[in-house]
Protein backbone atom coordinates (compact mmCIF):
# COMPACT_ATOMS: atom_id res chain seq x y z
CA UNK A 1 0.00 0.00 0.00
CA UNK A 2 1.37 3.43 -0.92
CA UNK A 3 2.11 6.16 1.60
CA UNK A 4 -0.69 8.21 0.05
CA UNK A 5 -3.20 5.40 0.55
CA UNK A 6 -2.07 4.93 4.14
CA UNK A 7 -2.48 8.66 4.79
CA UNK A 8 -5.94 8.69 3.24
CA UNK A 9 -6.96 5.70 5.33
CA UNK A 10 -5.58 7.27 8.48
CA UNK A 11 -7.52 10.47 7.82
CA UNK A 12 -10.75 8.51 7.39
CA UNK A 13 -10.19 6.67 10.66
CA UNK A 14 -9.31 9.93 12.42
CA UNK A 15 -12.40 11.55 10.95
CA UNK A 16 -14.67 8.77 12.25
CA UNK A 17 -13.02 8.94 15.68
CA UNK A 18 -13.44 12.72 15.71
CA UNK A 19 -17.12 12.47 14.74
CA UNK A 20 -17.69 9.97 17.54
CA UNK A 21 -16.15 12.28 20.14
CA UNK A 22 -17.52 15.53 18.72
CA UNK A 23 -20.60 14.71 16.62
CA UNK A 24 -21.43 17.51 14.18
CA UNK A 25 -24.10 19.92 15.37
CA UNK A 26 -25.34 22.94 13.47
CA UNK A 27 -23.64 26.11 14.61
CA UNK A 28 -26.85 28.03 14.14
CA UNK A 29 -29.65 25.93 15.62
CA UNK A 30 -27.91 22.94 17.19
CA UNK A 31 -29.39 20.33 14.85
CA UNK A 32 -27.37 17.12 15.02
CA UNK A 33 -25.62 15.52 12.08
CA UNK A 34 -24.34 18.64 10.31
CA UNK A 35 -22.03 21.54 11.07
CA UNK A 36 -24.46 23.97 9.43
CA UNK A 37 -27.94 22.85 8.38
CA UNK A 38 -29.59 23.93 5.14
CA UNK A 39 -32.00 26.21 6.98
CA UNK A 40 -29.18 28.08 8.74
CA UNK A 41 -27.12 28.22 5.55
CA UNK A 42 -29.96 30.23 4.02
CA UNK A 43 -29.58 32.76 6.84
CA UNK A 44 -25.92 33.46 6.04
CA UNK A 45 -25.26 36.98 4.83
CA UNK A 46 -22.52 36.94 2.21
CA UNK A 47 -20.45 40.09 1.89
CA UNK A 48 -21.18 41.84 -1.42
CA UNK A 49 -18.82 41.14 -4.29
CA UNK A 50 -18.15 44.86 -4.73
CA UNK A 51 -16.66 46.43 -1.63
CA UNK A 52 -14.12 49.10 -0.78
CA UNK A 53 -10.48 48.04 -0.48
CA UNK A 54 -11.04 47.98 3.29
CA UNK A 55 -13.71 45.31 2.84
CA UNK A 56 -16.91 47.18 3.67
CA UNK A 57 -19.60 48.17 1.15
CA UNK A 58 -18.72 51.17 -1.01
CA UNK A 59 -19.57 54.62 0.23
CA UNK A 60 -21.55 56.71 -2.22
CA UNK A 61 -18.81 59.35 -2.45
CA UNK A 62 -16.06 56.77 -3.02
CA UNK A 63 -14.02 58.02 -0.06
CA UNK A 64 -12.73 55.73 2.68
CA UNK A 65 -10.89 56.86 5.79
CA UNK A 66 -10.15 53.24 6.69
CA UNK A 67 -7.43 52.93 4.06
CA UNK A 68 -5.67 56.16 5.00
CA UNK A 69 -2.18 55.27 6.12
CA UNK A 70 -2.16 51.83 4.53
CA UNK A 71 1.34 50.89 3.33
CA UNK A 72 2.04 50.64 -0.36
CA UNK A 73 1.58 47.03 -1.35
CA UNK A 74 -1.49 46.33 0.79
CA UNK A 75 -4.10 45.61 -1.87
CA UNK A 76 -7.32 44.84 -0.03
CA UNK A 77 -9.12 43.28 2.91
CA UNK A 78 -11.99 40.96 2.06
CA UNK A 79 -14.32 38.63 3.94
CA UNK A 80 -16.72 35.91 2.93
CA UNK A 81 -19.61 36.64 5.25
CA UNK A 82 -21.04 39.24 7.57
CA UNK A 83 -20.25 38.45 11.21
CA UNK A 84 -23.79 37.77 12.35
CA UNK A 85 -26.28 34.96 12.89
CA UNK A 86 -25.21 31.35 12.27
CA UNK A 87 -21.71 32.24 11.05
CA UNK A 88 -21.03 34.26 14.19
CA UNK A 89 -22.20 31.40 16.41
CA UNK A 90 -20.21 28.86 14.38
CA UNK A 91 -17.02 30.89 14.75
CA UNK A 92 -17.62 31.13 18.49
CA UNK A 93 -17.91 27.33 18.83
CA UNK A 94 -14.89 26.81 16.56
CA UNK A 95 -12.72 29.37 18.31
CA UNK A 96 -13.69 29.05 21.96
CA UNK A 97 -15.57 25.76 22.22
CA UNK A 98 -12.76 23.44 21.18
CA UNK A 99 -14.64 22.41 18.03
CA UNK A 100 -11.63 22.35 15.72
CA UNK A 101 -13.39 19.84 13.44
CA UNK A 102 -15.79 22.64 12.50
CA UNK A 103 -12.89 24.62 11.04
CA UNK A 104 -12.29 22.82 7.74
CA UNK A 105 -15.99 23.13 6.91
CA UNK A 106 -15.96 26.86 7.60
CA UNK A 107 -12.73 27.21 5.63
CA UNK A 108 -14.21 25.42 2.65
CA UNK A 109 -17.26 27.68 2.81
CA UNK A 110 -15.00 30.74 2.81
CA UNK A 111 -12.97 29.46 -0.14
CA UNK A 112 -16.09 28.70 -2.14
CA UNK A 113 -17.49 32.14 -1.39
CA UNK A 114 -14.45 34.09 -2.61
CA UNK A 115 -12.79 31.87 -5.22
CA UNK A 116 -14.60 33.58 -8.11
CA UNK A 117 -13.15 36.90 -6.99
CA UNK A 118 -9.64 35.50 -7.02
CA UNK A 119 -10.11 33.91 -10.42
CA UNK A 120 -10.36 37.45 -11.79
CA UNK A 121 -7.05 38.41 -10.19
CA UNK A 122 -3.58 36.91 -10.03
CA UNK A 123 -3.71 34.17 -7.40
CA UNK A 124 -1.47 34.75 -4.37
CA UNK A 125 1.89 33.04 -4.33
CA UNK A 126 1.65 32.09 -0.67
CA UNK A 127 -0.97 31.96 2.10
CA UNK A 128 -0.01 32.90 5.66
CA UNK A 129 -2.39 32.53 8.63
CA UNK A 130 -2.50 35.15 11.37
CA UNK A 131 -0.69 33.52 14.30
CA UNK A 132 -1.72 33.21 17.92
CA UNK A 133 0.73 33.87 20.71
CA UNK A 134 2.47 30.56 21.51
CA UNK A 135 0.98 30.20 24.99
CA UNK A 136 -2.54 30.89 23.75
CA UNK A 137 -2.17 28.33 20.97
CA UNK A 138 -0.98 25.71 23.45
CA UNK A 139 -4.02 26.40 25.63
CA UNK A 140 -6.44 26.23 22.69
CA UNK A 141 -4.66 23.34 21.01
CA UNK A 142 -4.81 24.84 17.52
CA UNK A 143 -4.75 28.09 15.58
CA UNK A 144 -8.17 28.65 14.05
CA UNK A 145 -6.72 30.90 11.34
CA UNK A 146 -4.32 28.17 10.23
CA UNK A 147 -7.18 25.67 9.83
CA UNK A 148 -9.09 28.17 7.69
CA UNK A 149 -5.95 28.98 5.69
CA UNK A 150 -5.32 25.31 4.91
CA UNK A 151 -8.83 24.93 3.51
CA UNK A 152 -8.41 28.06 1.37
CA UNK A 153 -5.01 26.86 0.21
CA UNK A 154 -6.45 23.53 -0.88
CA UNK A 155 -9.12 25.24 -3.00
CA UNK A 156 -6.73 27.82 -4.42
CA UNK A 157 -3.92 25.26 -4.87
CA UNK A 158 -1.56 27.61 -3.04
CA UNK A 159 0.94 26.65 -0.32
CA UNK A 160 0.32 27.66 3.30
CA UNK A 161 3.22 28.56 5.59
CA UNK A 162 3.45 29.85 9.14
CA UNK A 163 5.75 32.73 8.21
CA UNK A 164 4.59 35.07 10.98
CA UNK A 165 5.16 34.99 14.73
CA UNK A 166 3.18 36.90 17.34
CA UNK A 167 6.03 38.27 19.47
CA UNK A 168 4.07 38.88 22.64
CA UNK A 169 0.64 38.25 24.05
CA UNK A 170 -1.83 41.07 23.79
CA UNK A 171 -5.18 41.66 25.49
CA UNK A 172 -8.16 40.47 23.43
CA UNK A 173 -9.34 42.99 20.85
CA UNK A 174 -12.99 42.44 21.83
CA UNK A 175 -14.46 45.59 23.34
CA UNK A 176 -11.66 47.93 22.23
CA UNK A 177 -12.30 50.94 20.02
CA UNK A 178 -10.49 51.39 16.70
CA UNK A 179 -7.65 53.47 18.14
CA UNK A 180 -7.04 51.05 21.02
CA UNK A 181 -7.10 48.12 18.62
CA UNK A 182 -4.37 49.69 16.49
CA UNK A 183 -2.20 50.37 19.53
CA UNK A 184 -2.82 46.90 20.92
CA UNK A 185 -1.33 45.10 17.90
CA UNK A 186 1.19 47.68 16.69
CA UNK A 187 4.48 45.88 16.03
CA UNK A 188 3.22 42.60 17.49
CA UNK A 189 4.06 40.48 14.42
CA UNK A 190 7.46 39.41 13.16
CA UNK A 191 8.26 37.52 9.97
CA UNK A 192 10.18 34.31 10.69
CA UNK A 193 10.69 33.25 7.06
CA UNK A 194 14.27 32.84 5.86
CA UNK A 195 15.73 35.97 4.32
CA UNK A 196 14.47 36.43 0.78
CA UNK A 197 11.75 33.76 0.97
CA UNK A 198 8.94 36.30 0.60
CA UNK A 199 10.82 38.54 -1.81
CA UNK A 200 8.54 39.89 -4.54
CA UNK A 201 5.69 37.52 -3.63
CA UNK A 202 1.98 38.22 -3.38
CA UNK A 203 1.03 36.99 0.10
CA UNK A 204 -2.53 36.30 1.26
CA UNK A 205 -3.10 36.68 5.01
CA UNK A 206 -6.00 34.68 6.48
CA UNK A 207 -7.86 35.25 9.77
CA UNK A 208 -11.23 34.34 11.21
CA UNK A 209 -12.77 37.80 11.69
CA UNK A 210 -11.96 41.33 10.56
CA UNK A 211 -13.42 44.11 12.71
CA UNK A 212 -11.47 47.33 12.19
CA UNK A 213 -8.66 45.66 10.23
CA UNK A 214 -5.97 46.59 12.78
CA UNK A 215 -4.64 43.04 13.17
CA UNK A 216 -4.45 42.49 9.42
CA UNK A 217 -2.78 45.86 8.93
CA UNK A 218 -0.09 45.09 11.51
CA UNK A 219 0.56 41.66 9.99
CA UNK A 220 0.67 43.10 6.48
CA UNK A 221 3.33 45.61 7.52
CA UNK A 222 5.50 42.77 8.87
CA UNK A 223 5.16 40.76 5.65
CA UNK A 224 5.88 43.78 3.45
CA UNK A 225 8.90 44.68 5.59
CA UNK A 226 10.18 41.13 4.93
CA UNK A 227 10.21 41.80 1.19
CA UNK A 228 6.76 40.79 -0.05
CA UNK A 229 5.64 42.75 -3.09
CA UNK A 230 1.90 42.69 -2.34
CA UNK A 231 -0.37 41.60 0.48
CA UNK A 232 -4.08 40.76 0.40
CA UNK A 233 -6.14 39.94 3.47
CA UNK A 234 -8.99 37.48 3.77
CA UNK A 235 -11.25 36.56 6.68
CA UNK A 236 -14.15 34.22 7.16
CA UNK A 237 -16.32 37.07 8.42
CA UNK A 238 -16.43 40.85 8.65
CA UNK A 239 -17.91 42.61 11.66
CA UNK A 240 -19.65 45.76 10.47
CA UNK A 241 -20.15 48.68 12.84
CA UNK A 242 -23.87 48.00 13.17
CA UNK A 243 -23.13 44.43 14.33
CA UNK A 244 -20.93 45.46 17.27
Amino acid sequence: MSAGSLLTGARKVAGRFEDALFPPTCGGCGKRGTWLCSRCQKQLQAMPATVCRCGVPHRSDGQCANTAGWPAGLIEMRAGFRFSGPIRQSIHYFKYGGEYARGPVLGAMLAEQVVDHWRLLPMPDLIVPIPLFSRRQRQRGYNQSEILALAVGETFDVAVTNSLTRQFDTPPQVGLDASSRRQNVDGVFKCNAPAGELEDLHVLLVDDVITTGSTMLSAARAVLDAGALEVSCLALARQLSRDR
